[in-house]
């Protein structure tokens, strides 16, 4: 799944030329960065049997 699914920043490029629009996107993609890594923190080296347990 992408984050643009998640978080909504789908249309980057009919909103960058308005000014709202433009501020929007600048703070999604600092968004996604700091999701990103959190994912990256949180799964760090789980295997795929560890993540699954989250589930049950």
């Amino acid at each position: 799944m992408k984050n643009s699914e998640v978080l909504g920043k789908k249309i980057i490029i009919l909103i960058s030329a308005c000014p709202v629009g433009k501020n929007i996107n600048i703070h999604l993609g600092q968004l996604f960065k700091e999701t990103d890594a959190l994912v990256c923190q949180f799964l760090g080296d789980k295997s795929l049997q560890e993540f699954t347990e989250y589930f049950d």
